[in-house]
């Protein structure tokens, strides 16, 4: 495939990605436009920004004195484009992109600050004194109000390289920001020199500006063209909608990345985390970003664009699916950009214990797993769109409907994200070995077509050479929820190490070098190995083992487990049961804590009435024989019932100095309950009822 070819198919490879022709320009000014006023607060038209390192506040408010004052500062042409030159110069960033390659760049919202109407006009009457030329004309034709008409960008070069008198030139030929980066080109009229648009690729370009070489000495044809991209910096659309493609062959293009932290390499490419500045994006969340860097391989990019784009955009994705952002093509290289996570699932398993007696870690891990399945069930069921037709134009039909199947479920490919109520979202991600098939052919692919798999996850079909399916996944998956509830119930360290060492202890292996896969193949027949077995028996038999978890592992092991392909389930008939376990567990969580609770209700109703006739003194025999942590852990059950509770106080307002006085206290943490709440539930009636027959005798 040539280079242009490449090109072309980068731009129309899914219908549902947008490419992006103008930088991102128009959405950069609808952007800054709302937010930031060009007619500049006093403390902007003064210019004055010696010492300070961040962009005041602007109002609408405009000041004559204010424009005379820096209009003082330049006592002639030359003290005017001076002193311009040092605020852009002091303004400038440093940015980063490939090879850790450093560069600077002037950020949008200050160069529309900077360069705004007032100032402008006050220096144009300066710098074009005695030309007959209109300077309120000049400055209409800067183009502050729309970007297809702005020449901003052009403006700021000129200046950087004192050439700013050649700006007539660039509005005759009608050149704009949109045009650039141009580049010099020979010209077929001797003595001619010529500037042409470089995203065009040819001097017929409709952005073609002839200069004769005799007829503005000043200007400097190649400090033009070098010093453009100092300016020229694309701001990227994420905002909801299409995902856009955003498209630089030159790769003299700066990206406007201020931070390029160190990558993380995986078999299709590299991850790194970046920050974006914030005038070049409008992502609401995270300024940082997880950029996937994808070398010269254009087939991989389209690959994992066309599965990424099934659940993004405009598209309905999924809770438990990563979402692409946008993407870029940045000379040979190719980018896609994600939200950043806080890191994988490996990564919470070790810095995130949980307790298996805690009943909301317990509900946490049912929901997660639950959201995963459903992912995967998104995947391997992705109905069909508009824009894939047959060739006779009729939709597809019900049996040829597309299929996916993931490839490359393993732990490091979740991962997860803090949410607004301080919980955790795992999210299945790296789409690299995603393929998409009809409903005919998903189970026909040759194992050894099948390439950069996790050797730990893979099912015992891949190395038998028998057809990939959709099982393959569900192999996958269950290796990886039996190491979730391993970690959960006997912690990181029994889960990745001394299980690991033994499925590598009874592994068999042609290759005589034991792998911690999780199957063993005896003559030609699969079966799961012994260690797995025993080591789901060991977490079953568990006295932390909640009855959920081992609902989970059965249906683990008999429906994911199991070494012929042909006998997994179904991601829906997985995900089903699941689904039942976890309502399930919900269901008894709630009608135990109901329960509970309404018991408590009414054993003080009980105390209040026996109490409410003795009168007895504070110190009397209530205070004495209550036990104070039970009351503590009473009050938590009766937060639930808040309005009950509020109804039974004031009818007992009159006993409250009678009774002990117990802070309430808030769960920090969402999926944390202290582990004695369940026992305090359980012994909840037999305290309530010593308490009050005490009083009583």
């Amino acid at each position: 495939m040539s280079a242009s070819q490449k090109r072309d198919d980068a731009e129309s490879m899914v219908e549902g990605i947008v490419t992006v022709q103008d930088y991102g320009l128009q959405c950069a000014w609808q952007r800054h436009t709302k937010t930031l006023d060009i007619e500049a607060s006093p403390e902007w038209l003064s210019l004055d920004i010696r010492g300070s390192t961040s962009l005041p506040q602007c109002d609408s408010s405009s000041n004559t004195g204010d424009l005379e004052e820096c209009h003082d500062h330049w006592s002639d042409k030359e003290s005017c484009i001076l002193y311009l030159q040092n605020v852009l110069d002091q303004n400038l960033e440093c940015g980063y992109c490939g090879s850790n390659r450093s560069f600077l760049f002037l950020p949008l919202d200050r160069l529309l600050h900077l360069l705004r109407r007032p100032i402008v006009q006050r220096a144009f009457e300066e710098i074009f004194r005695g030309h007959e030329v209109s300077v309120d004309q000049m400055v209409n034709e800067i183009g502050h109000e729309k970007s297809e008409q702005s020449r901003l960008m052009i403006l700021a070069t000129l200046i950087y390289i004192n050439g700013i008198e050649s700006l007539k030139f660039f509005i005759g030929n009608e050149i704009h920001d949109t045009h650039l980066p141009l580049r010099r080109c020979p010209s077929r009229m001797p003595g001619t020199k010529v500037l042409v648009c470089r995203k065009s690729g040819a001097e017929n370009s409709s952005a073609v500006m002839n200069y004769l070489s005799d007829s503005h000495g000043g200007f400097n044809f190649n400090f033009f063209c070098c010093g453009q991209y100092q300016y020229l910096i694309p701001f990227f659309d994420m905002s909801p909608g299409p995902v856009r493609f955003y498209k630089f062959d030159d790769p003299e293009i700066r990206l406007p990345f201020t931070e390029w932290y160190e990558p993380k390499f995986g078999g299709y490419g590299t991850v790194r985390r970046v920050k974006i500045h914030p005038a070049h994006h409008n992502y609401d969340g995270n300024p940082e970003f997880a950029v996937k860097e994808i070398p010269a391989n254009f087939k991989w990019y389209r690959d994992e664009i066309q599965a990424l784009e099934r659940f993004s955009g405009q598209r309905s994705g999924h809770d438990h699916l990563i979402r692409l952002l946008m993407t870029l093509q940045h000379n040979d290289k190719y980018y896609l950009i994600f939200p950043l996570a806080r890191g994988n699932l490996v990564d919470l398993w070790q810095q995130k214990p949980m307790s298996p007696t805690a009943p909301r870690h317990v509900e946490w891990v049912l929901d997660q797993c639950l959201g995963l399945t459903g992912g995967l069930w998104k995947i391997h069921h992705c109905p069909w769109t508009d824009d894939q037709m047959r060739t006779d134009g009729q939709p597809p039909l019900e049996e040829n409907r597309n299929r996916g199947r993931h490839g490359d479920i393993k732990p490091e490919n979740i991962l997860f994200f803090s949410t607004r109520e301080g919980n955790y979202r795992l999210v299945i991600t790296d789409f690299g070995l995603t393929r998409f098939h009809t409903s005919s052919s998903v189970s026909n692919i040759a194992a050894d077509r099948v390439g950069g798999l996790s050797r730990t996850y893979r099912p015992p079909e891949y190395d038998m050479k028998l057809f990939i399916s959709q099982a393959y996944d569900m192999w996958s998956l269950g290796c990886v929820f039996l190491e979730f509830i391993s970690w959960f119930l006997t912690g990181y360290s029994n889960t990745r190490l001394t299980f690991t060492r033994a499925r590598l202890a009874d592994d068999i292996s042609d290759h005589n070098v034991p792998e911690d896969k999780f199957f063993n193949i005896h003559g030609n027949v699969p079966v799961v190995k012994p260690s797995v077995k025993n080591w789901i028996h060991k977490l079953r038999t568990q006295n932390t083992c909640p009855t959920a978890m081992k609902y989970f592992l059965d249906i683990i092991e008999n429906g994911l487990l199991q070494p012929e392909a042909q006998y997994r389930w179904k991601i829906k008939i997985f995900h089903d049961r699941l689904k039942d376990i976890c309502d399930n567990y919900k269901k008894t969580l709630n009608e135990t804590l109901n329960s509970n609770a309404s018991s408590t209700l009414a054993l003080f109703d009980e105390k209040y009435s026996v109490v409410g006739h003795l009168r007895g003194p504070i110190g009397g025999p209530l205070r004495r024989t209550q036990d104070q942590r039970r009351i503590k852990l009473q009050r938590k059950i009766l937060d639930r019932r808040n309005l009950r509770r509020q109804a039974r106080n004031a009818r007992c307002k009159n006993l409250s100095n009678n009774m002990p006085t117990v802070e309430e206290d808030r769960w920090t943490s969402p999926i944390e309950i202290p582990e004695e709440t369940e026992l305090a539930g359980q012994n909840t009636t037999e305290n309530s009822r010593q308490s009050v027959e005490e009083v009583v005798n």
